[in-house]
This record gives structure tokens, sequence and C-alpha cells, in this order.
């Protein structure tokens, strides 16, 4: 059986996923937002700002990223944010996506999330 797509359909479909990168992006960028990454060592580590209930926890990381293995640690609170409001497939889907994201915006290399 073969489906047939008008253009109509095709450019929806095309801007939707366009949008929701948008808004993906825009996620991880406002992480940033009046917080200065910092390094210690090896590693690079984005805070979690005390004002940031949602996603403190006890190490007030929300990323740290290590130099030695490239692997990138995400706050499982952000995490679990980014993947039930953004519209991903899968866990690995979303943490490729971080992992894109962090790689570009600090021109590291990141080998696996966790």
């Amino acid at each position: 059986m073969k489906i047939l797509i008008t253009e109509k359909q095709y450019i929806d479909v095309v801007l939707k996923e366009n949008k929701i990168d948008y808004y993906r992006t825009k996620a991880l960028d406002d992480l940033l937002v009046g917080k200065k990454p910092y390094n210690v060592g090896t590693f690079l580590i984005i805070p979690v700002e005390v004002f940031e209930d949602e996603y403190y926890d006890e190490d007030g990381v929300m990323m740290e990223h290590d130099s030695f293995d490239n692997r990138l640690f995400v706050n499982r609170n952000f995490f679990k944010y980014f993947f039930d409001n953004f519209g991903f497939k899968s866990g690995l889907e979303a943490r490729k996506y971080i992992a894109d994201w962090f790689s570009n915006k600090f021109n590291l290399e990141v080998n696996y999330v966790e």
C-alpha cells in the first residue's frame, strides 16, 4: 500500500520538526543564561543555580563534561524535563541531541551521556 501526502502536508511536518528543534535548542541555550561554566581539573561544569529548585540536587551540577573520557553528565531532573516535554521518541535520541548541542556550543567531543 502506498501512502501519498500532499506538498502542504509535507511542509507542515517539516515546519513542525523545525519548530521542535528550535524549542529544544532554546531550552538548552536557556540553561546558560546568567551562568558561568567553569573548569575544575579535566571537568567543565555548568552549575545549577539555587533558584532552579526543579533541577537542584545534591551535586549542584546541571551538566559536567570530563575531557579525560569525553563523558557528559546531565542532571537527571533536567533530563527528565527535557525528554518529557520535547517530543523525543527515546532517551537515546534525547541524549544524542544534548550531546550534539554541547559539542557545538563548547567545541568539545562527547562520547557518551549519562
